[in-house]
């Protein structure tokens, strides 16, 4: 077997840890540490920090590191993303919060290539790119217009007004997107570099993929658009 040929993901999660010489742990807020066992080699490949922190000529023999100020869930992300085979990570379905703490992680610890994804990421989920929870059990496709930070859930237009009208959910916190034109520009001419990382995992149809994300774009416009008409509207209603 060649190192191409290693599954560096499986590597990440399994329990063997006879060869993983590094364990974070990650504390946020008030909750448990969570530890997570990696690979300092290849942590060091990847960000001149840990290299440095690793490596050099006054490190130390490290085996354990606090990570504090950002949640568990974003920094096994991190890894899944340094880890990762041809199509095995994927930015779909992380929360909004999780990728502000990617986002942070990747300046700290100077990962470029990261930094990047995660800033497209974010304008992406905030123009639409992650599909409507609820819709997608029901098989079908409506881009995300807000985030239930409670249900952790992202959520269509429809799906969204119908949050605030039942009981059970009508209180929960829904951060509502809205995608500035300059913004929705600059995305489209960032996906073509990251836009593997967009696509549903296990997906090997490139031209597929590519329609998708087209029409995920244009479905983007369109929900902008409605709420800029929208708005329009409740603007005109208050003034009569």
């Amino acid at each position: 077997m060649a190192l191409p040929d290693v599954d560096w993901s499986d590597l990440l999660e399994s329990e063997d840890s006879s060869t993983k010489d590094i364990t974070f742990f990650i504390t946020d807020g008030d909750e448990a540490p969570v530890a997570i066992s990696c690979h300092k080699l290849l942590l060091a490949f990847v960000s001149p920090v840990f290299k440095q922190m690793f490596y050099g000529q006054k490190c130390d023999s490290v085996r354990t590191m606090d990570i504090v100020g950002v949640s568990s869930e974003s920094f096994r992300k991190v890894m899944e993303f340094i880890y990762q085979t041809k199509n095995s990570f994927s930015f779909l379905g992380i929360a909004p919060d999780d990728l502000k703490n990617m986002l942070t992680l990747a300046k700290r610890y100077q990962m470029k290539t990261l930094e990047s994804a995660v800033g497209l990421a974010i304008r992406k989920s905030e123009g639409g790119a992650n599909p409507c929870k609820n819709c997608e059990e029901e098989r079908i496709s409506r881009v995300s217009v807000g985030y239930c930070q409670d249900c952790e859930e992202y959520l269509c237009q429809e799906c969204s007004m119908a949050h605030g009208r039942v009981r059970c959910t009508k209180h929960h916190t829904i951060r509502n997107f809205s995608v500035e034109s300059k913004e929705h520009t600059q995305m489209l001419e960032d996906i073509s570099e990251f836009e593997k990382y967009f696509k549903p995992q296990g997906s090997g149809d490139v031209e597929n993929a590519a329609l998708v994300n087209q029409v995920v774009c244009l479905q983007a416009e369109v929900t902008r658009l409605r709420q800029q008409l929208q708005q329009q509207q409740d603007e005109y209603l208050n003034e009569i």
